[in-house]
C-alpha cells in the first residue's frame, strides 16, 4: 500500500524527486574554518600595527631632541671662532741634571773662602779740614815710614805713589830754587798726603824743618794738590824733602 502511494505521488509529480538532505540550522549559523583563519590573520596584523605605532611613538617623544625643529637648533648653537694656525715648534727634550754620586773622597775641614765684599766708596770733600777729619775718623792707614808693614792689598798702591813722587821731585826742586833766588834758606820739608780712593789728593800737610818763607810752604801745598796717583784705595802717604842751597 504504501509503495502505491508512493507511486501515485510520483505519478501526479510527474518526474521522480531527488531525495533531500537537510543540514542542521546549527550547522547553517556556524562560519567555515577558512573564514575563522581569514579574520584570525586580519586581528593579529591590525594587533601588531597598533603596537607598533604604540611603541615607535613613545621613541620618539623620549628621544634627546625630540619635537624639536631642526632650524631652530642650528640657530641656537653658537657661531665658532676661525681657527687659528699656530706654527709648529720643535720641542726639544729637556735633559734632567745628572744627579751627584755622593764622593768617596774624604771630606776636608778647610774653611770657606771668604769673597771680598764691594765697600760703598766714602765721599769726596772739597775741603781740606774736612777730608783729614773723615781719614781719621776712618782710620785710612798710613804709609811711607820705612819697616812700616804693607798689607797685599795695599802693596801695589804704595809702589805706584812711591814712584810718582819720585818724577813729582822735580817740581819741588823748581820751587825751592825760585825761593832760595829771593831768600836763602834750607833745611827739610815732612809732607802728608791724603790721597783719595781715585787718585787725586784731597788735603796736604806740611811741616818746615828750616827757615823756609810761608809763601814757599804755600806753593809746595797748591803743587802737591795737583798730583794725581794710579790707585783705587784711600791712603795717607808721608815722605821728607830735603832742600838746601845749590841743590
Amino acid at each position: 500500500m504504501k509503495q502505491d502511494f508512493d507511486s501515485n505521488d510520483k505519478q501526479q509529480n510527474g518526474s521522480e524527486q531527488e531525495p533531500r538532505f537537510m543540514i542542521p540550522e546549527e550547522d547553517l549559523n556556524r562560519p567555515s574554518s577558512r573564514q575563522t583563519l581569514f579574520w584570525v590573520v586580519v586581528i593579529v596584523i591590525l594587533a601588531a600595527v597598533v603596537f607598533s605605532a604604540i611603541y615607535f611613538g613613545r621613541r620618539k617623544r623620549t628621544a634627546p631632541g625630540a619635537g624639536i625643529d631642526s632650524t631652530e637648533v642650528v640657530k641656537t648653537q653658537p657661531e665658532r671662532e676661525p681657527l687659528v694656525e699656530v706654527p709648529y715648534q720643535e720641542q726639544v727634550p729637556r735633559t734632567q741634571p745628572a744627579q751627584q754620586q755622593p764622593s768617596t773622597q774624604p771630606q776636608t775641614s778647610e774653611p770657606p773662602v771668604e769673597e771680598p765684599v764691594e765697600e760703598t766708596p766714602p765721599p769726596i770733600y772739597s775741603d781740606p779740614a774736612m777730608v783729614i777729619s773723615s781719614f781719621r775718623r776712618d782710620g785710612v792707614p798710613v804709609f811711607g815710614d820705612p819697616g812700616t808693614p804693607i798689607p797685599d792689598r795695599y802693596r801695589r798702591d804704595v809702589s805706584n805713589v812711591s814712584d810718582a813722587i819720585g818724577g813729582y821731585n822735580v817740581q819741588l826742586n823748581r820751587l825751592y830754587q825760585q825761593s832760595a833766588a829771593v831768600q836763602q834758606a834750607s833745611g827739610s820739608l815732612d809732607v802728608r798726603l791724603y790721597i783719595n780712593y781715585n787718585g787725586t789728593v784731597g788735603a796736604v800737610e806740611v811741616i818746615p824743618n828750616g827757615n823756609f818763607p810761608q809763601r814757599f810752604i804755600q806753593d809746595v801745598k797748591s803743587t802737591a794738590m795737583r798730583w794725581r796717583f794710579n790707585v783705587d784705595k784711600r791712603m795717607i802717604y808721608k815722605f821728607t824733602k830735603r832742600l838746601y842751597h845749590g841743590q
